[in-house]
């Protein structure tokens, strides 16, 4: 127990004494204005607060630039395996601009699929039909598709303009099974131009 002289008549108090017991000031040992107690224990000196604010403001910066960091790094690494999975794909998306003249209106005219998909004014008729042969295709119940765009995807390559037939793949098909659980399935469709008709659906349960 550590003695300092009251602040008011400097009669030596114990620097746990709550008043002087000659003056009866309180504290007696806290110096007016002070920002801490002077009774700490020696040799202890607390801590500014303008450090600690100090030290949270660089702990928070180094927190934000470690998450900003896993950020980038989940970015490439995501933008790398989207490069590897679809570098090998024989399958296209209706993305690819292209513009053979005459292919919106005769698919014959097209360059290849690609150019057949985003440019046939009829191409969405294919879909459609895609879809309702897949529906009579399914055993037990109604078979889900993705709302946007049914069979979005399609085998690359020309034959489409060449021969009047493609393949239109959903890949994102749900089909009940015989437990009236949806199944996720891939639906292959073969459609052929020339006659307007699907000529075929294969159901593949993922």
């Amino acid at each position: 127990m550590a003695l300092l002289p009251c602040r008011e008549c400097g009669t030596q108090v114990s620097t746990e004494a709550r008043e002087c017991p000659r003056c009866g000031v309180p504290n007696p040992t806290v110096k007016p204005g002070g920002s801490f107690h002077e009774n700490r224990r020696p040799g202890l000196d607390p801590t500014p607060a303008s450090t600690i604010e100090d030290e949270q403001k660089r702990e928070k910066s180094r927190n934000t630039k470690k998450w900003l960091l896993i950020g980038v790094a989940a970015f490439v690494v995501i933008s790398v395996i989207g490069v590897m999975s679809n570098g090998g794909s024989t399958t296209g998306s209706s993305s690819v601009p292209a513009g053979n003249p005459g292919c919106d209106s005769d698919y014959t005219k097209c360059a290849d699929n690609t150019d057949l998909v985003n440019h046939f004014s009829s191409y969405g008729t294919a879909q459609s039909q895609c879809k309702e042969e897949a529906i009579s295709e399914a055993k037990y119940g109604s078979p889900k598709f993705p709302w946007l765009s049914p069979f979005g995807t399609y085998q690359t390559g020309s034959s489409g303009p060449t021969n009047g037939q493609m393949t239109l793949i959903e890949p994102d098909a749900q089909f009940q099974n015989a437990f009236g659980a949806y199944v996720h399935s891939t639906a292959t469709c073969h459609y052929d131009f020339s006659s307007k008709q699907a000529i075929d659906v294969i159901i593949t349960e993922h």
